[in-house]
């Protein structure tokens, strides 16, 4: 049997045929392989939220317009073109694109405003999206007062510690189920993508991040923010002397712990050291 001709060897026959129509072009294959259509306004609004989201800078000092639109483009292979969506600056596409989150924390340079995102959507648990580390700080604080040791070493009233090798299971069961770690990042002031592989990288951040909200609220002329309460409390990661493992420190009274964590009863009194009283079987590496 004679064998058949592909379908590539058809096609290359037919266009050098004398007189052949070239076949048509596909309209996708046109496209720039980085080019997509441009997403409608509802979308795009959706993508550029999601993306904000994942700025920690959002609660802080916030997030350049043109850098948010670049990191867009690059996520989703597309040129956002705001005038082609009814804008006709930076200022006005951000205003009305990130309405439901947008917090306006420079307008000087219409065409490049600095935008954040409002307090109460920091403050929700969100573990995929790292702008919402407030909420996570604030959870960090009420498991070390709730389920914590007093820390009588540490010389300061009303210090508890929690170990470390402890957090994850707590974090799921009164922060978000869909906790994990290992699955987490974020983005950059200038746009770049950083992952966070352990626990350990996480915590560190997020206390690198309350040291830079705080730094950047001296001297502002309005009040204290919802914000500002959840971080007030000091964590602070040690080394344990008796334990492999570190400690998470809460140096703060208890009144001003913003809310409590849901379930569980203090742990009981701690041993004369001051540490945790739980048994010293060796704890995973961080």
């Amino acid at each position: 049997l004679a064998q058949r001709p592909s379908c590539q060897g058809l096609s290359a026959k037919l266009s050098a045929a004398p007189g052949a129509m070239a076949p048509p072009v596909a309209r996708s294959s046109m496209l720039c392989p980085r080019e997509q259509p441009q997403a409608t306004p509802a979308i795009v609004s959706q993508r550029l939220c999601d993306l904000l989201l994942s700025f920690p800078a959002a609660v802080l000092c916030g997030v350049q317009w043109q850098v948010l639109v670049r990191k867009y483009e690059e996520r989703y292979s597309t040129r956002l073109d705001i005038g082609q969506i009814g804008y006709s600056s930076g200022l006005a596409a951000a205003s009305a694109l990130l309405w439901e989150i947008v917090r306006l924390v420079d307008t000087t340079d219409a065409d490049n405003p600095i935008v954040g995102i409002e307090d109460a959507v920091s403050l929700v648990p969100r573990p995929g999206s790292l702008g919402s580390w407030p909420s996570l700080y604030r959870t960090l604080c009420e498991l070390v007062h709730d389920r914590g040791t007093p820390l009588t070493a540490d010389g300061a009233a009303g210090s508890k510690c929690l170990l470390f090798s402890t957090l994850r299971p707590l974090l799921e069961q009164h922060w978000h189920a869909g906790f994990d770690e290992s699955s987490l990042g974020f983005v950059g002031e200038d746009g770049s993508f950083r992952r966070l592989k352990k626990m350990k990288h996480l915590l560190s951040a997020v206390l690198v991040w309350r040291d830079e909200r705080l730094a950047w609220r001296k001297g502002r002329p309005d009040a204290a923010s919802a914000v500002d309460d959840a971080v007030a409390c000091e964590l602070r990661l040690v080394a344990s002397k008796h334990y492999n493992d570190l400690l998470l420190v809460c140096s703060a009274a208890r009144g001003a712990v913003p809310g409590t964590a849901a379930a569980g009863k203090p742990t009981a009194a701690p041993p004369p050291t001051g540490e945790p009283a739980v048994a010293a079987a060796p704890s995973p590496a961080l």
